[in-house]
């Protein structure tokens, strides 16, 4: 009776030591925040400039050493539509976590421009042809 109670707690710590180990995995890659009608514009102007340190944080996890391990994606949305900007991140990185990131947050700038009501200069942002790597960080090129 005595073991067969010891080893019940021992599974269950197991159990739950590995659930939470999931669950930090996975909301590693979980939007961490989102724009609601309820939130302050000061709320909001925090939330993205919280999700865009997250996205630049992974985005130049890795060293750039070899431009070939990068790639260009739009980040944002003008109020006329459009990227705000172009990010490069490396491939080394977990791409499909980065690019929900992404998508996340260019969701959450639409959002924002609606509900506040964002004029924007409506100029389309010239789209980077490639990267190239100085002294370990990305540089996009034109």
């Amino acid at each position: 009776m005595k073991t067969q109670g010891i080893k019940i707690l021992v599974f269950l710590f197991i159990a739950i030591n590995l659930s939470c180990s999931t669950e930090t995995i996975n909301s590693d890659c979980a939007p961490t925040a989102s724009i609601t009608d309820q939130s302050s514009k000061e709320m909001d102007n925090t939330t993205l400039s919280q999700l865009f340190k997250d996205i630049n944080d992974m985005a130049n996890s890795k060293p750039c050493g070899d431009s070939k391990t990068w790639k260009i994606a739009p980040i944002g949305e003008k109020a006329c539509g459009g990227p705000v900007n172009y990010i490069a991140y490396s491939t080394e990185i977990d791409t499909e976590c980065f690019l929900k990131k992404l998508s996340h947050y260019t969701e959450q700038t639409k959002k924002f421009n609606k509900k506040y009501g964002v004029i924007s200069d409506c100029m389309i942002m010239a789209e980077p042809k490639s990267v190239k790597c100085e002294s370990g960080k990305p540089v996009l090129v034109f």
